[in-house]
């Protein structure tokens, strides 16, 4: 159970690594079942871990990460729930369907 923002922040940390790393199942044990991300522009959401996953996966697969960073990192942490949100910058290569 994570209990400060340390260690969320570690924990997010561990999980940016993973997909940067093209090991986004490496991910999972950080991840709650029910987990939900925001995606950029709040237009849309993946609910789930195991679609989450999925979802940097495919990713992974087509795409290569040419520039990243992250800013403004905020945790909310109340009792064993924690909220993270942060900002980033990235560009990326993907093949054209």
């Amino acid at each position: 159970m994570l209990e400060t923002e340390t260690e969320v922040l570690n924990a997010l940390a561990a999980i940016n690594r993973a997909w940067h790393e093209g090991q986004p199942d490496q991910m999972a044990i950080y991840l709650h079942p029910a987990i939900t991300m925001k995606l950029p522009g709040f237009s849309g959401k993946i609910s789930g871990r195991e679609t989450l996953i999925n979802s940097f996966i495919e990713f992974c697969t087509n795409a290569a990460v040419l520039e990243y960073s992250e800013s403004d990192e905020q945790i909310d942490v109340t009792g064993n729930c924690a909220v993270a949100t942060f900002k980033f910058e990235m560009i990326y290569e993907r093949e054209k369907y």
